[in-house]
This record gives structure tokens, C-alpha cells and sequence, in this order.
């Protein structure tokens, strides 16, 4: 699962890639247009100096183009590379600008600056400064390391429940006796419903967030976008277990809460997974959803 809708953080090298065919293709033109300048004054050809002018029209064209329609330098537009914003993950055409405004005040020290504020996932001051990050659709997801510990489960959790213990633990949940001919019938899942709409059953554990994925214990959890900027990057986690669904803040930015059984709201404590009851009401930013029994 990319980190972002359009791909993964770019890496250093192509980066470095990027710039060096800005730099040559920009000293390309700048000294075609010396050249061309110097036969325009030398032979007084006016076609010649129209030419130089057409050529740099073009030129300014087509970087600013790659800048607000495709959030990209010529070099990087060249290599597949563009930037996204950092809290909607979306093409940042004005950030991007915004980006380059600023390193050209650095005269020049960009690169360096670039090289020695470089920081996960890739970003350096600038694109930090500009709220940007630039991706590359080809970059592979990366392999998640356990960078978020997920806390030990609470009595009476056997860990991560099998998809078997799963439909058991359902059925119960759902009052249906597990003899061999109710083994066969559907399976009463809980039901989560976001507040857009979107509806799905609680089958396995379920990741939910800007851009969620995969963490340390919950590889094959379904991963759910939820495209809002209050939302972290990988914000709450739904699951089922013995006692039935469960939600579990992943150290969001902006926390979680329940509120449930017509009680107070609760502040969900991050890696600590709380029970649901039938129709709890979960938010995670300013968006929320609702679990209940099909």
C-alpha cells in the first residue's frame, strides 16, 4: 500500500537524478540563447534574436507548466517524479512553486541544503517548509518496520484471532448455536458504517486513515482510506475479537474517542484496544463511524 494515493516517497538518488537533467537542460538553453544573442548583435538578424526569445517562451512555458499542472521540474517531470501534498496526498501544483520560491533564495546552497536536511520519509527542509513531498509512482511499498510497538492484547486475548476464531467468535456473538449445518449459513458480521456512507463488514481487522498501512501485528488488516486532513496517516484500527469488535487508537495526531451505550464520550488511550457495544460511535479527527450488529 503506497504511502500516498499517487506513489512513495521519492528516493535520494532520484532525486539528485532529477536535478542534475534541470541543471543541464537549463545550462543547455541559457547557452543556446548566449550564442544565439551574439549572432543576433554580431549579424544584426532580427530572425535570429526572435528565435532566442521564442526559445526561452518556451522554455519558461514548459517549467511552469511541469510546476502547477504536473507539481514537478522538467527533470523530474522527465523522470515520472511529482509532489503531493503532505496532508492530502494530492498533486501540489502552488506548494510546489512555493517550494522552489524558496530555494531560489539560497543563491545557489539548495542541493547542499537538500543533502543535509533530509529527513523520513525523504522529505528535506524545503518540501517541509512548503508542506510537499515528492513521489515516485515506482518506488515500492516500503516494507513497514515495528516502528509503532502495538500493546499486549487484554486478559483473555489469545493475540491477532485466526479468520476461523473470527467466524466462531462471530456467530456466537450473533446468538447462532455452531453446529456443523450453522457452520454453513452466512455469517452476521458487526457492521462499521463511516459517516460518508461507505459500509463494511467487520470480518478482520480493519486499518483506517489518510493513508493507512500495514503496521507490526496487523499485516493482513483491510486498509481504508479516509481522505481528511484531521485524520492521521494510519489513525485507528477496528477488529473482532471473543468479545466482539473492538477499536484501537494507532497513536494518531489527533486522537480518538467512543461514546457508547448513551454514556460520555471516552478518549480512546493510543495501542489499548476498547470494546464496542452494539450502535458505539467511534471518531477519529473530525470524521467518525458506527459499529452495530447486521
Amino acid at each position: 500500500m503506497s504511502l500516498y494515493p499517487t506513489g512513495n516517497p521519492a528516493r535520494m538518488g532520484r532525486r539528485v537524478g532529477a536535478r542534475a537533467i534541470d541543471v543541464v537542460l537549463s545550462v543547455a538553453v541559457i547557452a543556446a540563447a548566449q550564442v544565439g544573442l551574439h549572432i543576433a548583435v554580431r549579424g544584426t538578424s532580427t530572425a535570429v534574436g526572435f528565435l532566442v526569445l521564442a526559445v526561452l517562451a518556451v522554455w519558461t512555458f514548459f517549467g511552469m507548466w511541469t510546476l502547477f499542472a504536473r507539481a514537478a521540474t522538467p527533470g523530474q517531470f522527465m523522470l515520472g517524479l511529482h509532489h503531493v501534498d503532505q496532508v492530502t496526498g494530492l498533486r501540489a501544483g502552488p506548494r510546489t512553486f512555493l517550494k522552489y520560491v524558496i530555494e531560489s533564495v539560497t543563491l545557489g546552497a539548495s542541493l547542499l541544503i537538500t543533502l543535509v536536511t533530509i529527513q523520513e520519509p525523504n522529505r528535506s527542509w524545503f518540501d517541509r517548509v512548503a508542506g510537499v513531498t515528492l513521489v515516485d509512482p515506482r518506488e515500492p511499498d516500503p516494507v513497514v518496520p515495528g516502528s509503532v510497538e502495538i500493546a499486549a492484547p487484554p486478559a483473555g486475548w489469545e493475540g491477532e484471532e485466526s479468520h476461523p476464531t473470527q467466524l466462531r467468535t462471530a456467530r456466537e456473538h450473533a446468538g447462532v448455536t455452531p453446529t456443523s449445518s450453522a457452520m454453513n449459513q452466512p455469517v452476521p458480521f458487526p457492521v462499521l458504517t463511516l459517516d460518508s456512507g461507505e459500509v463494511m463488514p467487520v470480518d478482520r481487522t480493519i486499518i483506517l486513515g489518510r493513508a493507512p498501512r500495514p503496521d507490526d501485528g496487523l499485516e493482513q488488516a483491510r486498509l481504508i482510506i479516509v481522505a481528511d486532513p484531521s485524520v492521521s496517516a494510519n489513525h485507528l484500527a477496528v477488529g473482532l475479537g471473543p468479545a466482539g469488535p473492538w477499536a484501537m487508537d494507532l497513536d494518531s495526531t489527533n486522537g480518538s474517542s467512543v461514546q457508547q451505550d448513551g454514556g460520555p464520550t471516552t478518549i480512546l488511550n493510543p495501542l489499548v484496544r476498547v470494546p464496542l457495544s452494539p450502535g458505539a460511535l467511534v471518531r477519529m479527527g473530525q470524521r467518525s463511524f458506527s459499529v452495530d450488529v447486521a
